[in-house]
């Protein structure tokens, strides 16, 4: 198990947080089968878990900062064209959250900056129209054609350069098996 999660972490470090969770995921249930819902394996593989489940983002207008705050997004309104965040949250993953202190609110999608290593739904493209749908990481920024470059789950796409207004944050990375079915 323990060289599961070094994986996991390995993984998630490098930017690859899809594989990281679907990997994370089925060591979950076999650490539940194999020690129980209150082993220390589970739990911390849980914990694991839901600290990679938080979508971060950045929004436009920090930008010009020497360090942009952070927010949490939360979920998309209006059809996609707000993204409701809160924070902003601590950068250092070590330190912990006041949750109290962070305010909630909604800002306009097109200022949200994805970090390297969000999973992200394509939609919108219209020369690309068939990648539609999607999904991958954000493994890099281009910053001379400002678009994120997105590696995609189907290892037989290759990876792509999309505007951030034609991607859209994975909040839930549904089973592949679950949902074919």
């Amino acid at each position: 198990m323990q060289v599961g999660v070094n994986l996991v972490t390995a993984l998630f470090e490098a930017y690859h947080t899809m594989e990281a969770l679907r990997l994370l995921n089925r060591l979950k249930v076999i650490s539940r089968r194999v020690h129980g819902s209150d082993h220390r394996v589970t739990t911390d593989t849980m914990l694991l878990l839901n600290q990679l489940q938080v979508r971060y983002v950045c929004i436009d207008i920090d930008i010009g900062s020497e360090m942009p705050y952070q927010y949490q997004a939360l979920r998309y309104e209006n059809d996609g064209k707000s993204c409701v965040i809160q924070g902003p949250v601590p950068r250092n993953v070590h330190e912990p959250r006041n949750v109290d202190d962070e305010k909630t609110f909604s800002v306009p999608t097109a200022v949200i900056c994805f970090q390297l290593g969000t999973p992200v739904m394509l939609h919108g493209l219209k020369k690309a129209a068939h990648l539609n749908g999607e999904i991958g990481d954000v493994r890099e920024f281009c910053q001379s054609t400002d678009r994120c470059v997105v590696h995609l789950e189907d290892k037989g796409l290759k990876p792509v350069k999309v505007k951030h207004e034609n991607l859209r944050i994975v909040f839930d990375l549904v089973d592949p098996k679950k949902e074919s079915s």
